[in-house]
């Protein structure tokens, strides 16, 4: 017999049962990415698999417990469970001025049902306030955690903005706890050994962008929040390039709630996005791929001609143009040829703060930039983007088209410009992947899938 004893954020495996434990054991792993090219691997050493099961402890994340239990039944293996959680007394809700809709009630209404999941929603679709009406409605000490530092301060923005009260927050040594209250977790990272009055303060865990939290320094810091039986992931993208999901799922739990792009483009909440994929022929060769990506994407004159081309043409129809990059040695020399601003990682806040607004008032029509706009930027006059950058991901690429679908009068679709680079196997691969991605969201691109196989 198993006993699974569920706590907030772990559960105790009580068996001696070596088969169980193998099972659990593999119920709680998942594939990892390029393990097939490690020695390990071709020595039928290692199977490629990575388990978040700890055998010493007997214990894994709450979250798994459906795959689990799942796991269990399909090999008729009897087991009970023991609820060991701790349930905080809820108190009196918490109002709010937001006029939800009716998309976002329902959002609300089944997180509260479940206690526990992952809400996927679109960029667009206005998570941060179906988060923060969560947060008012169960009324119990809520943090809500962000991946970034300008996040952190929009988030703490809206949250005063729709309560009228003072939100919290966690920043260096300043440590103002209430009943809503945001951090980052780069900063609780680095208070890891000191985190014992947080812990305790809350008992409920909202993680914005989610997608981010398969990361270790995530699953290391809300693995300690026992005291948090009411946990919530947010992401457009429920999905990594890791394949490491079962990591999301072993924080809060699994899908709880989806919001269609599709329910929300019917309702007028989202504009179509329309994909022009452009052809990059030549050919280019290096030891490693940043030579390759130097050569064919950042140092690429032809490429880079087609960038400056397609945002004047843009910029002539009456379009707001984001122009992302991936690399800063990319921005900086688009910017020096066109006289365009370009910010990254490294531009002090108000400046990043300065652009935003300049491009969502109209003062600024052309804007230049890294990662740093892939998340959490809400300009809805942005009608087009180009993709300088390359690469695969297909979380970046998914928050990328989404932040130019935000209706905006006048706006019928967006318009998103990428590059089909065909100057190495390695470039072109990376194109093929982000348009396997637009089709897969229902993305009108000018470049069929069938051109694959040509």
């Amino acid at each position: 017999m198993v006993t699974l004893l569920i706590g907030n954020s772990s559960i105790k495996v009580d068996t001696q049962d070596r088969l169980a434990l193998s099972i659990i054991k593999q119920a709680c792993s998942y594939e990892v990415v390029g393990a097939k090219y490690t020695v390990p691997f071709q020595k039928k050493v290692w199977d490629g698999r990575k388990s978040i099961f700890d055998g010493r402890t007997k214990m894994f994340p709450s979250g798994l417990l459906y795959q689990v239990a799942a796991a269990l039944q399909y090999n008729k293996i009897p087991f009970t469970y023991q609820d060991k959680r701790y349930t905080p007394e809820i108190k009196p809700e918490l109002t709010h001025k937001i006029e939800l809709r009716d998309y976002q009630l329902k959002a609300v209404e089944d997180a509260v049902k479940v206690g526990r999941g992952t809400i996927h929603a679109p960029t667009g679709s206005g998570k941060t306030l179906i988060a923060i009406a969560l947060a008012c409605k169960i009324g119990v000490n809520f943090l809500i955690l962000t991946n970034r530092q300008d996040m952190l301060y929009q988030l703490k923005e809206e949250v005063e903005k729709w309560t009228g009260r003072p939100c919290g927050i966690i920043r260096g040594k300043e440590r103002d706890l209430r009943q809503i209250t945001v951090a980052t977790i780069q900063t609780l990272s680095a208070q890891v050994d000191s985190l014992d009055e947080i812990e305790r303060y809350f008992e409920g865990l909202i993680v914005d962008e989610y997608h981010h939290s398969a990361s270790n320094s995530y699953l290391k810091i809300l693995k300690r929040f026992t005291r948090a039986f009411y946990r919530y992931g947010f992401t457009a993208t429920p999905f990594r390039n890791d394949d490491a999901s079962k990591i999301l799922a072993a924080i809060s739990g699994r899908v709880i709630h989806t919001v269609s792009k599709e329910e929300l483009e019917r309702l007028g909440f989202l504009v179509p996005a329309h994909i022009k994929m452009l052809n990059i022929e030549g050919s280019v060769t290096g030891s490693g791929y940043e030579e390759i990506y130097s050569k064919g994407i950042v140092n690429n004159a032809e490429r880079n001609s087609k960038i400056i081309e397609e945002a004047n043409k843009l910029l002539l129809e009456g379009q707001r143009v984001l122009i992302l990059v991936s690399r800063v040695a990319h921005g900086e020399y688009l910017s020096k040829v066109t006289g365009w601003q370009f910010i990254q990682g490294n531009s002090s806040k108000q400046i990043r703060t300065d652009a935003r607004d300049s491009m969502r008032i109209g003062d600024l029509n052309v804007l230049i930039a890294t990662g740093i706009f892939d998340e959490g930027i809400d300009i809805p006059s942005m009608s087009a983007v180009i993709f300088g950058g390359a690469g695969k991901s297909k979380v970046s690429v998914v928050q990328r088209v989404g932040r130019s679908l935000r209706p905006f009068p006048g706006k019928k679709h967006s318009v998103i410009v990428d590059f089909m680079d065909k100057q190495s196997p390695m470039l072109e691969a990376q194109s093929y992947e982000r348009l396997a991605v637009y089709n897969r969201n229902g993305w009108k691109t000018d470049l069929e899938m069938s051109n694959f196989f040509c």
